[in-house]
C-alpha cells in the first residue's frame, strides 16, 4: 500500500512539473522572442529546483509528514539557494496552484532568504565569488563554498533508492547570457 501511495505523489509531482516547465518555456519565448530555450533546458540545477518545487507541493497537500522540508533539498542534491532562485516563477507560472499552497512556497521562501540561503555550504557564496571576485578571498578563507553538486546516482545511493523512478536529466551545461528579465539571469551563474 505505502508503494502504490508513493508511486501516486511521485506520478502527482512529475505531472506539477511538467506542467509548469511547459508554463515557463511559453512565458520566456514570449519575453525573449526566441523558441532556442537550450540553455535554460539543459541546466540541471533548474530542473532539480523544479522538481522540489512540485514534490513539496504535493507533500504539503497530502500533509505528508514523512518527508518535512528541508529533506526535499538533500533528496534532489540542492541547497536552498538554488530553491529561492525558482520559488517565484514556479507560483507565477502555476496559476490553478490554490491560495493554501501559494502562501506555503511563500512562507518557505520567506524561510529560505531569512536564513537558509546564508549557511555554510550555500550555492550563494559561489555565486558571489563569480559576481564579484574580489570577495572569492575571504570566502573561501571562511570556507562557506558549496560543494558540487552530487550528480543523481550520488544523491540516489545516498537516499537508497532506485533512480529508476526519477526523471532523466541532461548534463549541467554554461548557459549563454541572454536580454531582459526573465529566468536566464538566474540561472547564468
Amino acid at each position: 500500500m505505502d508503494s502504490i501511495w508513493t508511486e501516486q505523489r511521485r506520478l502527482e509531482a512529475v505531472k506539477l512539473y511538467y506542467r509548469v516547465l511547459q508554463a515557463m518555456c511559453i512565458a520566456e519565448a514570449q519575453i525573449l522572442h526566441a523558441s532556442n530555450l537550450t540553455s535554460l533546458l539543459t541546466n540541471e540545477r533548474f530542473h532539480r529546483c523544479m522538481l522540489a518545487c512540485s514534490a513539496e507541493l504535493v507533500l504539503a497537500t497530502h500533509k505528508t509528514v514523512t518527508m518535512l522540508f528541508p529533506a526535499v533539498l538533500e533528496r534532489t542534491g540542492i541547497t536552498a539557494f538554488d530553491l529561492s532562485k525558482v520559488i517565484e516563477s514556479f507560483i507565477r507560472h502555476e496559476e490553478s496552484l490554490p491560495r493554501e499552497l501559494r502562501r506555503h512556497l511563500n512562507s518557505l521562501e520567506e524561510r529560505l532568504l531569512e536564513s537558509m540561503v546564508w549557511e555554510k555550504g550555500s550555492s550563494m557564496y559561489n555565486s558571489l565569488t563569480v559576481a564579484k571576485p574580489v570577495l572569492s578571498s575571504e570566502i573561501n578563507r571562511l570556507g562557506l563554498l558549496a560543494e558540487p553538486m552530487p550528480s543523481l546516482d550520488a544523491v540516489a545511493m545516498h537516499m537508497n533508492i532506485s533512480c529508476g523512478s526519477l526523471p532523466c536529466l541532461p548534463s549541467l551545461l554554461k548557459s549563454e547570457t541572454s536580454p531582459g528579465n526573465s529566468l536566464y539571469h538566474l540561472w547564468k551563474i
